[in-house]
């Protein structure tokens, strides 16, 4: 029990340390993103200052700011991409770690029941001990009981073979 709550314990700081790490990753993707927005903008800037100034200017520009744009579009993408690759990792650690919880507190339970069930039955062992010890001295009265009667009942017939011997030996003496 104490190895699953120590496992518990490891992987809630693991998803913590994650969760942590994915956080300061995403406050420096937002940084990056804000800081891109910003230059998308100066560009907007420079690129109408350059359209009023020269029409082949411009167009050179124009591609350029195009390049950038797209670029910057694609960047944007890729970190909103990565922002909810992030989020679903998060999810996904927050969902294992529910579903550790729930092992945790069913073996647990298991456990508990394990534990309950060992208890009855050593107590329903105990007690068939003690009846069958009840029996077993009752039994050895019983049987010590039958051995004095039956040597005080094997002394008395010895006793009377024997009188009744004298009794004919006598006789015999007599008949003599």
């Amino acid at each position: 029990m104490n190895v699953l709550l120590e496992e518990k314990n490891a992987l809630e700081q693991n998803l913590l340390g994650n969760q942590t790490q994915i956080e300061r990753e995403n406050q420096a993707l937002q940084e990056r993103l804000e800081a891109k927005e910003r230059q998308l903008v100066e560009l907007k800037d420079a690129y109408n200052n350059l359209q009023a100034n020269s029409g082949i200017a411009t167009d050179k520009l124009s591609e350029k700011f195009a390049r950038e744009r797209k670029d910057l579009n694609e960047r944007v993408e890729h970190l909103g991409s990565e922002v909810s690759k992030r989020d679903r990792t998060i999810l996904h650690l927050e969902n294992h770690k529910d579903g550790l919880n729930n092992q945790i507190q069913y073996k647990e339970k298991s456990l508990e029941e394990l534990r309950t069930e060992s208890q009855n039955d050593r107590n329903n062992m105990i007690q068939k001990i003690e009846d069958l010890k009840a029996k077993y001295d009752t039994a050895m009265d019983e049987l010590t009981q039958s051995k004095i009667n039956f040597e005080r009942e094997k002394a008395l017939k010895d006793q009377k073979i024997t009188f009744q011997e004298q009794r004919i030996d006598e006789y015999n003496n007599q008949m003599k």
